[in-house]
């Protein structure tokens, strides 16, 4: 119903939950916390950008959409004020996990803990939500396990099929659970990486999980740590497709509202600083454990609004720290060119106004990147070995979550060059 009335616009109507529907047609406003209802205090605002992930082709017409944080008072989450149509990010996505060593041995890593910790065997079925190129999915199949993901984007698929993971192209619904249970059984464990976050409909969406878990199985999810965002002011984490930005305090009062039981939160030294989370279906207290990590952060005041306000103060700093940076390297003539065409350096860039005056071009090993331009600021993204042909002075190393890998490769293929890393302030390393 709402997915139809995204598609073919309407005039400000209101669905069953609530929402504003924009004239714009592909957006709309939320008015309401998606997890407990209550009103929002809007607490940073980056302007209109382009979608994160939207890289463009020369001439090619793009949109952009307002990019607002809020706070919930009431319950703690902190979400994006607008729900741009999925359909615009996710059905041809062009992110993948394999193209990262450090990814590679993040998942794993992952699997091989997992599979002990749940004793899983190859009677075990794992399924995987955003699945994207299987990566994950591949080291549980290693390890003997069942596995099925649940893919959107088309063309991640279709790469996942090839690489002999069964992935069905769709978003993760009622529909795609009923047909994984008919066909394979009820999942031991449900895993979602860097999925969480993208829920627009978080009830739903957990409810669904609860169809498709058998009563014994585990969903552990993956969701950059709020707490890391605001310490280490990685605002450019905020996009589009991420809508919630998580604390432990917002996970268990999610998941409490929804009858199930959060055994356990641990930081993973991934994306900056993430939460695996892992869930029971059942409706219990979180141990002592998480009832200490959720006072930490209480004590911390994340459940305050002052904390976001100051926040959105230091973000405008950094912006200024920045331009000032990079206009002095340019002062004098020298070139700057990024490393990494990741979703966060389009936020980053939108948002500082950083266009080919400060950053000629930007190299990555994504080859689906390769030859497009980035959303909004329209600066080319070249492959890496560029770098060996055009020898600029600095690199601003923009997938800064993987500044150690992008570094050493740089180093062992084209030599030395000074890095400029950007946040949590600009600074240059050897």
């Amino acid at each position: 119903m709402l997915q139809d009335q995204l598609k073919t616009g309407t005039n400000n109507k209101r669905d069953e939950g609530g929402f504003k529907i924009s004239q714009k047609t592909k957006i709309r406003k939320l008015e309401q916390c998606r997890s407990c209802g209550k009103q929002l205090s809007l607490v940073l605002s980056l302007g209109e950008t382009p979608l994160a992930n939207s890289f463009v082709k020369p001439g090619e017409s793009e949109e952009s959409f307002p990019l607002e944080l809020c706070l919930c008072q009431s319950c703690s989450l902190v979400q994006l004020g607008h729900v741009v149509d999925p359909e615009l990010m996710f059905r041809n996505y062009l992110y993948t996990t394999g193209v990262s060593e450090t990814f590679r041995r993040h998942f794993a890593s992952m699997a091989k803990a997992l599979v002990s910790e749940l004793n899983l065997s190859q009677d075990s079925l794992v399924v995987d939500i955003g699945s994207n190129d299987g990566l994950l999915l591949g080291s549980f199949k290693k390890l003997g396990c069942k596995v099925v993901g649940i893919e959107p984007a088309s063309n991640l698929a279709s790469i996942a099929d090839k690489n002999g993971i069964t992935t069905i192209n769709d978003f993760f619904s009622d529909k795609t659970a009923a047909i994984i249970t008919v066909k394979y059984g009820k999942a031991d464990l449900i895993t979602a990486t860097n999925v969480f976050a993208h829920v627009d409909n978080l009830e739903t969406f957990l409810s669904v999980v609860k169809t498709l878990l058998k009563n014994d199985g585990r969903l552990v999810i993956e969701v950059p740590y709020l707490a890391k965002m605001i310490e280490m002011m990685t605002f450019d984490t905020i996009y589009h497709e991420h809508l919630s930005y998580f604390s432990a305090l917002s996970m268990v009062n999610v998941f409490t509202k929804n009858r199930m039981q959060v055994i356990s939160i641990d930081e993973v030294d991934i994306h900056g600083g993430s939460l695996r989370v892992s869930v029971k279906n059942r409706d219990a207290e979180p141990p002592p454990a998480v009832q200490k990590m959720v006072k930490q952060e209480t004590d911390r005041n994340l459940n305050k609004l002052e904390t976001y306000t100051r926040f959105a103060r230091r973000v405008t700093k950094s912006k200024s720290d920045l331009l000032r940076f990079l206009s002095s390297i340019r002062a004098r003539n020298q070139t700057i060119v990024g490393y990494g065409a990741a979703a966060k350096a389009n936020t980053l860039l939108n948002y500082c106004g950083i266009s080919r005056n400060y950053v000629e071009y930007i190299v990555d090993d994504n080859p689906l990147k390769q030859g497009l331009l980035t959303p909004g600021t329209h600066i080319p993204v070249l492959p890496s070995k560029t770098l060996s042909e055009e020898r600029p002075n600095y690199i601003l190393v923009l997938a800064w979550n993987l500044a150690d890998e992008i570094a050493k490769k740089v180093r062992q293929n084209y030599g030395n060059f000074e890095f400029i890393v950007p946040l949590p302030h600009p600074r240059l390393v050897q």
